[in-house]
């Protein structure tokens, strides 16, 4: 008996757990189209600005929207980073299922 509650509670934990990834997924995918959008408005609105070149290499033209993309990429990176762990911790409960 013991067992079966361990083993349903892994199986609610898994759903939860992909349930998580799901909206993880839609949010990032989402943050993503909002960058896209961003960047398509600077390319018709600013096109004077452009990624140029320096001794330090290539670097981004500075517009109006560049930290609200910034913020939007370091967005994204920390939903990459939790989907990541999500997936560590589902592939675990699988391994103990």
């Amino acid at each position: 008996m013991g067992t079966l509650n361990t083993r349903d509670k892994k199986r609610e934990e898994q759903k939860a757990i992909e349930q998580r990834i799901s909206t993880l997924d839609g949010e990032m995918k989402a943050t993503e189209e909002l960058i896209k959008n961003i960047e398509k408005e600077e390319q018709d609105n600013h096109p004077s600005v452009q990624r140029h070149l320096s001794k330090y290499g290539t670097l981004p033209a500075k517009t109006p929207h560049y930290r609200e993309k910034m913020k939007l990429a370091d967005e994204v990176k920390a939903i990459q980073e939790e989907i990541a762990t999500l997936k560590r911790r589902l592939s675990e409960i699988n391994r103990g299922l």
